[in-house]
This record gives C-alpha cells, structure tokens and sequence, in this order.
C-alpha cells in the first residue's frame, strides 16, 4: 500500500515536473536567449585565422564546425511559440545543413580533396542555405543570429 501511494505521488511530481520549463519561451525571451546563444558562437569564430594558404582549409572548417555545433544544440532546445515555430525550425533545418555541408567538406579534405575546389564547393553550398536561415532570422527577428 505504501509503496502504491509513493508511486502515484512520484508520478504527480513527475507529471508536475514535465510541464515545467516546457511552456514556449515569450518573444522577448526568444530573442534574448537565441541572441545570448549566438553571439557566443560570433565570439568563437571571430578567434578562428582566417588560412593564409589553401592548406589551412581544413583546420579552419574543423574550427567552424566546433564553434557553430553548440550553437546548434543549445538553439535546438528552446521552446518557441506556435507562431515563431516555422521560422525558427526554418533557420535551424539550415544552420543544421550548413554545419552538414562543413562536414562533408572537411571529410574531402581529409580524404585529400584538392582544397581550392573542395573550398569553391562548399562556399556555393553555404550561400543558399545562409540566405535561407538569415531570411528565418529577419523575421523572429534575430539579428545575432544572421551570418557572420
């Protein structure tokens, strides 16, 4: 019997418990927390050299992929209201092909993949998806988050 009674309490805790922190954030704090999110990100590439030679290719995609990956994680798991839900997963489905498309270029490079091509390749992959996350940006509105 007591253990019943601790169970169904344990479960009304949990069901309680589920609930919070899962209410949609409030636009304001929508913009606040995505803005905070990313412009650690900005900070992190603005440290990444930009390659002097084509041979730097690859350490400077790595560092992109790194910089950008928890920003990717830490946007995914906010709650948006019903209203802001398509743009932000819009921007979020492209920032994730984006990171996608740095992955495969990486991939060529470390397979051996002549870095001048691989390079050209991939900046005509990002440009569309770029455009396509920056427009989901502008209407949220998220500025931090647009393409640095």
């Amino acid at each position: 019997m007591r253990r019943a009674r601790l169970l169904s309490i344990l479960t009304v805790a949990g069901l309680a418990l589920d609930g919070c922190g899962s209410s949609a954030l409030s636009d304001s704090q929508l913009r606040a927390t995505a803005t905070r999110i990313c412009n650690v990100a900005v900070r992190r590439t603005d440290e990444i050299p930009t390659p002097s030679k084509p041979a730097g290719g690859a350490m400077f995609i790595r560092r992109g992929i790194d910089a950008f990956s928890p920003e990717l994680r830490e946007l995914q798991t906010l709650h948006v209201s019903s209203a802001s839900s398509h743009a932000y997963s819009t921007a979020l489905g492209a920032v994730a092909s984006e990171l996608s498309a740095m992955r495969s270029a990486l991939k060529a490079l470390d397979a051996g993949g002549d870095p001048l091509n691989t390079t050209r390749r991939l900046e005509s992959r990002l440009a569309p998806l770029e455009a396509r996350a920056n427009a989901a940006w502008q209407t949220l509105p998220l500025q931090a988050c647009q393409s640095r």
